[in-house]
């Protein structure tokens, strides 16, 4: 994908600002599989620790908390796959990101620079 930007001058500074495509990505079917394989961990997450907390004891525990957070991670790719993300490139860099159509501003990990929509 190339790097698609503006630059934006201004009196006081110069800018770069992202550009967006412009269509939202959806994958419903995608976003129902994660959805079922949420409630799997938190199922897994409630039943695994009852029934083996006699024998392993405290390793349980921690199993349960790695089910918790995969569901949370599950739950959260199914949203975004629900709602429809955006695919934007960083001016600066060029890294690629997925964000929400609604977001404005963008904090690239990887040179730690911002930029804007448009």
């Amino acid at each position: 994908m190339s790097a698609e930007y503006e630059t934006v001058k201004s009196s006081d500074y110069e800018r770069k600002v992202f550009k967006a495509d412009s269509e939202k990505k959806k994958h419903p079917a995608l976003a129902v599989l994660f959805l079922l394989l949420t409630l799997i961990f938190v199922t897994l997450a409630f039943l695994i620790p009852p029934a083996f907390v006699v024998i392993i004891g405290y390793a349980i525990s921690l199993l349960s908390l790695l089910l918790f957070v995969a569901a949370g991670v599950c739950l959260s790719i199914s949203v975004a796959m629900f709602v429809g993300v955006q695919t934007v490139v960083c001016p600066y860099c060029g890294a690629e990101y997925y964000i929400s159509p609604k977001q404005k501003k963008l904090r690239c990990r990887k040179c730690k620079k911002h930029s804007s929509r448009r």
